[in-house]
């Protein structure tokens, strides 16, 4: 019974992990597009007031 809790520890520490990764590599997939997005913008808005002036 001993053994197993080390390897269900490695398990739990490996799936904690996995997790981590997952959200981080979310949020920095989400950081770039909102930073596209807000850069898209301040193009098109900058386009529309050198067509307007």
């Amino acid at each position: 019974m001993l053994s197993d809790s080390g390897s269900e520890r490695n398990w739990l520490g490996s799936s904690v992990v996995a997790e981590l990764t997952r959200e981080v590599k979310s949020t920095i997939k989400n950081l770039f597009e909102h930073e596209r997005d807000s850069l898209r913008l301040s193009l098109l808005t900058k386009m529309m007031i050198i067509n307007y002036s």
